[in-house]
């Protein structure tokens, strides 16, 4: 996605400060300051949404189960009872049948944040009018009628119909509003000045083209002006993996435009504009995790919703207000790396006070310590390399993103120094990598993706260099492999994730780089996941828009070229993580769709990948698991919960063999979820 700032931000990219207490509070943090012509420029976010309405279990036709809700509307009734609709069906796997959703759920509440009682489906029997499907409600009051604009095509019509309805209970269908191109959906209607504007998902083009939000204007909601493009997107198709659920408010005087998926399933990115029938990819504004967001305003609260495939339900936070973009959180949490000795440490971001807890295992292949409070007021997860010498290193991001920070260990496997400032303002915590001649080198992310930066040791477990730009405006993080020669390549999604691109070390610990290849792949959801087979060949593994998919490509030979993407199978709720076997295979794990379950793939002894093991993780997960060696080969994996509360883990009883029962970890008093900017 693309990221970059309406304004212009200024890298503090200084050598390390004076040693500091062990927090993560500079004395002197480094900020960038806000352009004076913008003094109202503020940044959307949300906390991690909290769900309010379950719908249960019932029956669709021949299936029975659980309910889920996707594209949603809330309205407030003549009584002031709140009334929901949306689409629904009973929860599949992989992915449900959208042609079974052939009536929208309906429910009513005191307020959006409930209680909220289930009610008779509305727009039933949508066959008997011709409709093949009832998607993406959305409902709009005037003069004391409420009309119900939803997506409802027939065979290669791509129609906007409507209903309306005095009480909210009862509805008369009133035909088709519009049909537009190879498909129109997800309608937003919204009181423009003197019109009527209704904004939909649909292509530039209205066949195959770019991803788009389309809108028409109206007078009286029944006759509908020709289309026009509020927003077109980069990437291109016809299944609009990108613009949908688009909705459009104001706050003093922007206007905001929200679309998605983005950065997966669960993820919405929101622009912002003067004008609200121009949004361009430059005017990002911020993301939400949240699945067809809404914007539901009672009284002097504004929230947020969410709802989707796999969620079971609505969920609502309160919309905030920002004076700083949001941050990248890691795909993983905990983060984890071994000691000089073989211990693993692993390093989790606690929620409840943004602090970063740290726990090791007291022997190799041992147990474990109690967490212990390793620096506070943390921005997001840390990151962590391992010196020359063997010993680890902690780079971890401020509040707010205002500074880098860093500790290291002051032996091999021993104490820790005290925090130091290391540069910024960033987006995200840097990234880590070892040079072949055993230098660190980091990578960091601008503001909002505003570019990409580096810094490297300028001897082995000696001091660093200035901070030099490596890249311009990105979508996430990049990711950093090594060659088996040990030359670093840096993989970096870019803008709007339309593709990857890749840079490579000309040498072995040069500070020379290739140019950027733009064509490396995508387009993708989020940053690729990297890792190296048992011969030294590079492996890439990235997830497709709106978690549709996972793709993999490999070094045909080591150092060498790569062959075509390939599909990895599966519907994934999140990037992949990678870890190697004691016999040098590759072990892949992945949240399943909706974090419903962790799911395990890997490599056969002739190369070959086994089936997937959906079965592998527990039945609710809230985060990328993160893997780690023992110093025996075995490999030990930890998972975040529900919401990111609570650590569990699970190992191999031996390498390569059996694994234990899960079992808990830590427990935390809030969550975070992690994976994409929040």
């Amino acid at each position: 996605m693309k990221r970059h700032l309406p304004m212009r931000w200024t890298w503090v990219l200084g050598g390390m400060l004076a040693p500091l207490a062990a927090v993560l509070v500079p004395a002197h943090p480094a900020v960038a300051a806000f352009p004076e012509e913008e003094p109202d420029l503020l940044w959307p976010t949300a906390p991690p949404l909290q769900k309010v309405y379950d719908p249960g279990v019932g029956t669709y036709g021949s299936l029975t189960g659980p309910l889920y809700l996707n594209d949603h509307t809330f309205v407030r009734g003549p009584d002031g009872t709140w009334h929901l609709f949306g689409i629904t069906g009973v929860e599949q796997h992989p992915w449900p049948n959208s042609d079974d959703e052939d009536q929208l759920a309906h429910a009513t509440a005191p307020s959006p944040t409930g209680p909220w009682t289930k009610r008779a489906d509305v727009l039933t029997n949508p066959h008997a009018y011709g409709e093949s499907h009832v998607w993406a409600p959305h409902v709009i009051e005037s003069g004391g009628t409420y009309y119900m604009f939803y997506a409802a095509g027939s065979g290669d019509r791509a129609a906007i119909n409507y209903a309306t309805s005095t009480d909210l209970y009862n509805w008369q269908r009133r035909g088709t509003a519009f049909i537009d191109g190879a498909e129109s959906r997800d309608p937003f209607v919204a009181r423009i000045g003197d019109r009527w504007v209704i904004y939909y998902t649909s292509t530039s083009t209205g066949g195959f083209g770019n991803y788009a939000v389309a809108y028409r204007t109206s007078t009286d909601l029944v006759h509908w002006s020709d289309r026009q493009i509020a927003y077109s997107d980069p990437m291109t198709g016809t299944v609009f993996e990108n613009t949908e659920s688009p909705f459009v408010f104001q706050k003093d005087n922007w206007w905001y435009l929200l679309v998605g998926p983005r950065a997966g399933y669960e993820g919405t990115d929101i622009y912002r504009s003067r004008d609200p029938f121009h949004f361009k990819i430059d005017d990002y504004a911020g993301h939400i995790v949240s699945h067809a967001a809404e914007i539901v305003q009672d009284g002097g609260q504004t929230w947020v919703s969410g709802a989707g495939w796999y969620e079971r339900g609505v969920y609502l936070a309160p919309l905030n207000w920002s004076a700083t973009p949001p941050l990248w959180q890691s795909a993983q949490n905990p983060a984890m790396a071994r000691n000089a000795d073989g211990r693993l440490e692993i390093f989790a971001l606690e929620p409840a006070g943004n602090a970063i807890f740290h726990r090791w295992q007291t022997s190799p292949n041992g147990g474990w310590s109690d967490w212990q409070n390793f620096g506070s007021a943390a921005g997001a997860v840390p990151t962590v390399g391992q010196s020359a010498d063997g010993r680890l290193e902690v780079f971890a991001l401020g509040p707010n993103g205002a500074y880098i920070a860093h500790r290291w260990q002051l032996q091999p496997s021993g104490g820790w120094s005290d925090w130091e400032t290391f540069g910024g303002p960033a987006g995200a915590t840097p990234v880590v990598a070892q040079n072949a001649d055993g230098r660190l080198e980091v990578f960091a992310l601008g503001p909002s993706g505003s570019t990409i930066a580096h810094k490297w040791q300028v001897a082995p477990n000696g001091g660093w260099s200035d901070w030099a730009i490596f890249g311009d405006a990105a979508g996430a993080p990049p990711t950093v492999g090594r060659n088996a020669d040990g030359r670093l390549e840096v993989f970096a999604l870019g803008p709007d994730g339309t593709n990857i691109a890749r840079r490579y070390q000309l040498a072995p610990s040069s500070g020379q780089w290739s140019d950027w290849d733009p064509a490396f792949g995508g387009p993708a959801a989020a940053s690729p996941t990297v890792a190296q087979n048992a011969d030294g060949r590079l492996e890439l593994f990235i997830l497709g828009p709106g978690g549709s998919h996972l793709e993999h490509r490999w070094q045909v030979a080591p150092n060498g070229g790569w062959s075509e993407w390939h599909d990895f199978g599966g519907v994934a709720g999140s990037l992949p993580a990678a870890g190697r076997n004691a016999n040098g295979s590759l072990e892949v794990f992945v949240l399943g769709a909706g974090g419903g379950n962790i799911a395990r793939r890997y490599q056969r002894t002739n190369g070959t990948w086994s089936d997937w093991d959906t079965a592998f993780g527990p039945t609710a997960a809230g985060c990328v698991p993160a893997i780690g060696q023992n110093a025996d080969g075995r490999l030990e994996v930890f998972a975040l919960g529900p919401q990111g509360r609570g650590v569990f883990h699970r190992y191999e009883v031996r390498a390569g063999r059996s694994w234990s029962d899960w079992a808990s970890f830590g427990d935390w008093g809030g969550g975070l979820p992690c994976g994409g900017p929040y």
